[in-house]
């Protein structure tokens, strides 16, 4: 990974390998649990009290209601998004979302949970693969820009 590329984010990778477990020498489970290796990545957002924004964002992976057939630019409003520029997928992403879904895997053992926050605690990435036997179980998100609502 090119560390030029990572400096701006906050990254943590976290991987829930698919063996059921067993002791190590020191009788330790060798299972990792996403919830004890991030607790709560939307501490930071939440923090922050931001209710009104911009993002633009794409979805390629998967089938599901989130994928986007490029860029789509949704303006949030006391958190209720509304599409912009782009043409609207079925499930509109806003930030609040995207935390219920990382929440969601963590929470439901994903095999694979992938994300970096930006300076405001913003998701800028996220993948999400449930089971890695399956196809087309995957969710993923690229936010290429985001920009908080002044108040008043």
């Amino acid at each position: 990974m090119n560390a030029g590329r990572v400096a701006p984010f906050l990254v943590i990778v976290l991987l829930v390998s698919s063996c059921t477990g067993g002791a190590d020498e020191e009788g330790q489970s060798g299972d990792i649990t996403l919830a004890q290796a991030s607790p709560n990545p939307s501490a930071k957002w939440a923090g922050l009290g931001v209710g009104d924004y911009t993002m633009t964002y794409s979805s390629v992976c998967g089938e599901n209601g989130w994928v986007t057939d490029g860029p789509v630019t949704v303006r949030v409003i006391g958190g209720l998004p509304e599409v912009v520029d782009g043409n609207a997928p079925l499930e509109v992403a806003t930030v609040d979302l995207l935390f219920a879904v990382l929440n969601e895997a963590q929470e439901g053992q994903a095999e694979v949970v992938e994300y970096e926050l930006g300076p405001m605690g913003v998701p800028t990435r996220i993948k999400i693969d449930w089971d890695l036997n399956a196809v087309d179980d995957e969710f993923c998100v690229d936010i290429k820009a985001f920009q908080a609502t002044p108040a008043g």
